[in-house]
């Protein structure tokens, strides 16, 4: 007996669904300009020049260099649902807590969280270092000193020296807490912890308490702190390239002033190092490069950007903050709606997580780029280039900021295309999704296309709109061993009852009919999708309903076949007299013994209860083995046959029989 290998599972399931493009997912969100490029500013300062934007709610919070850096650097809220501007802080604004006035803002992005600011500032100083951390209501008003130039390091280190303010992922904030990178008086870099006012102040790691201190590579730098709630999690390596030394991931646990917990142990936990392979990825002969500002956490959960120095294998992925198992939820290898292969090394800079959603933008190897959004285990394109946006076309996008993403909205910039007088070259845009109705046009048997009834265990296909994410999205068996019955946001339903779901997306999504169905009755499908219910598709149920899987997804032409030898059958790999073809299809029916819904099956005869018949060219072929495909889904079987003798070279149909029912006539195999 044949078993069903990766080469025909990619031949009967991958094909039969890469015809089906997905569209590009603009029409998912409404896209509303926040600020244009130039327009003026409330202070009179010229035009708004802003840097990676983040949000919370409808309020927006962003730094705007102005024209003239030194003149109109400043940091500013938005109200989307007024237009309101406020001016949070700016080069009048005295320092608190520190000498005269603000002398700039750096290009760290503000933050805000639970209506709080925070941004990072100079004062008037006169040492080489004169920087901050400052917190102010999104409203307006007085503004706190979080930590500065003059605040000691709580283990002793003397005063900080820096923050890192450079990029985005120095500091995070949730909850009243911010968490930072910093450097003491001895310039050993460390994360810390306080309050938005200062109080608190906590070391959870630095290079004075280096981790694996006795090894022969400690781990003595730390980075990219983020905190969501009580979880933290921040970036370590040693002293040697990441790209070829240790580096991890970090998360801690409630401590003291010290940093450590009352027995005195680190108040952190190791939860993923170099040594770690990448879901996707390869397995041996790898290192595991976490690449930083990436690091996010978002309740309980932790996504990142990884790569893998030695293929160049990268991607986001996400696991819980206090270890486990870690999921892929897009990569390099991927395809993305409006985009060519992807270049690793320019996509998934920088990522936004919120509500169980991440934002990220990809690059392609052409050089165009695109903002998506992972939801559900499905991705949607929100906008890239080429995209229109106020009647302009997209040059390119930003990557996004650690606060870009609240709820459902995301806000980014943009660089546009001037064509015509009065346009401006960029915009800041907030992003919402729009809800499209789900809607089933035809169901038909996910072998053979064709439409008509329906059987108990029948792979199905239903074809329509806004069922599913926007990228088609294959499912994977469940901690249960099963197909799962909800994926990506996408429930299909027979009468009521969950159908084991295949993949899904806007257009097409595949389902195993559940055997629970009577026969001779009339079944209701629906779909939903995010809480939407399609419209009822009435399906009579039949006993069988035999289908072949082609190769080109199509339904006829050449089959999806293996010849004796595990090859693919073609025409150019033709089969022989007396040598063993193998088939695979759909809509057998109930079986003995009986199959489970969405289960994986297992090698072993079934017997349907009725006579079963294979022809080639009309004529009738020895059946070695009819049963379940091993490796896939409850639904799908595999028939073993010998070619008969005396058949002509060629395409050559081939025909199942159920009893009385057939499969499609237009489906051939090659011989020799």
């Amino acid at each position: 007996m044949f078993r069903f290998g990766p080469t025909i599972i990619e031949a009967c399931c991958a094909v039969a669904i890469a015809a089906c493009s997905a569209p590009l997912a603009a029409q998912d969100f409404r896209i509303d300009t926040a600020i244009r490029g130039n327009g003026p500013r409330p202070d009179g300062g010229f035009f708004f020049r802003y840097l990676t934007p983040a949000i919370e709610g409808t309020t927006v919070v962003f730094r705007s260099k102005g024209i003239r850096n030194a003149i109109n650097d400043s940091v500013w809220s938005l109200r989307l649902e007024t237009g309101l501007f406020t001016q949070l802080a700016s080069l009048d604004t005295a320092v608190p807590g520190g000498t005269g006035r603000f002398t700039s803002f750096e290009s760290g992005p503000p933050l805000i969280r639970d209506g709080t600011v925070l941004f990072a500032g100079h004062d008037a100083s006169t040492g080489v270092f004169t920087g901050g951390l400052y917190a102010v209501p999104a409203t307006g008003g007085p503004i706190r000193k979080v930590v500065d130039h003059t605040t000691a390091d709580p283990t002793g280190g003397g005063a900080f020296t820096a923050f890192s303010q450079a990029a985005p992922g120095g500091f995070s904030l949730s909850a009243g807490r911010v968490v930072f990178e910093a450097s003491n008086a001895a310039n050993q870099p460390g994360i810390y912890g306080a309050g938005t006012d200062g109080s608190d102040l906590v070391r959870l790691a630095d290079g004075i308490h280096p981790v694996h201190p006795g090894s022969a590579f400690p781990v003595v730098f730390f980075a990219n702190p983020a905190i969501s709630g009580d979880n933290v999690a921040f970036w370590g390596r040693g002293t040697t390239d990441p790209g070829s030394g240790f580096n991890a991931i970090y998360t801690t646990r409630p401590a003291g002033p010290s940093g450590l917990l009352p027995d005195g142990s680190p108040a952190y936990q190791e939860i993923l190092t170099s040594d770690t392979p990448l879901p996707g990825g390869p397995t041996t002969k790898f290192h595991t490069r976490i690449d930083v500002p990436s690091l996010q956490v978002d309740g309980a959960t932790l996504y990142f950007k990884a790569s893998d120095s030695v293929s160049g294998y990268s991607g986001i992925f996400s696991m819980p903050v206090g270890g486990g198992t870690i999921r892929k939820l897009v990569a390099s290898d991927d395809s993305l709606p409006g985009l060519k292969k992807l270049d690793p090394g320019g996509s998934f800079a920088g990522c936004s997580a919120a509500s169980g959603s991440v934002a990220f933008r990809a690059v392609d190897q052409d050089g165009q780029d695109a903002l998506f959004i992972w939801a559900n285990g499905g991705i949607r394109r929100v906008a890239g280039s080429g995209d229109m946006l106020n009647g302009q076309a997209v040059r390119s996008v930003e990557t996004p900021g650690s606060a870009s993403l609240s709820g459902d909205r995301l806000v980014f910039y943009a660089a546009l295309i001037v064509t015509g007088p009065g346009q401006s070259d960029e915009g800041m845009f907030v992003a919402v999704p729009v809800t499209r109705p789900v809607v089933v046009n035809t169901v038909s048997n996910a072998a053979s296309y064709a439409g008509g009834p329906i059987a108990p265990g029948e792979l199905v296909a239903a074809f329509g709109d806004g069922m599913g994410p926007d990228l088609l999205a294959a499912t994977t068996v469940d901690s249960s061993g099963r197909f799962p019955s909800s994926f990506a946001g996408t429930r299909i339903f027979v009468n009521g009852t969950p159908a084991p779901l295949i993949y899904a997306s806007a257009t097409h999504c595949g389902a195993v009919v559940p055997y629970s169905i009577g026969i001779g009755s009339t079944a209701t499908l629906t779909v939903e999708h995010q809480g939407m219910t399609s419209n009822p598709v009435p399906l009579p149920v039949v006993a069988v309903a035999p289908g072949l899987f082609a190769m080109d997804s199509s339904g006829a032409g050449q089959g999806a076949i293996l010849n004796q030898d595990g090859s693919l059958n073609g025409p150019e790999n033709p089969a022989a007299s007396g040598e063993v073809m193998v088939l695979f299809g759909t809509g057998a029916g109930l079986v003995n013994p009986p199959a489970v819904d969405g289960q994986v099956s297992a090698p072993g005869a079934f017997d349907p209860g009725i006579p079963v018949a294979v022809t080639l060219g009309g004529v009738a072929a020895k059946i070695l083995y009819f049963g379940p495909a091993p490796g896939l889904v409850s639904g799908a079987f595999q028939l073993n046959i010998t070619v008969p003798p005396g058949l002509p070279a060629g395409n050559t149909p081939v025909v199942v029989s159920l009893g009385a029912s057939q499969s499609q006539p237009r489906l051939t195999a090659a011989l020799r």
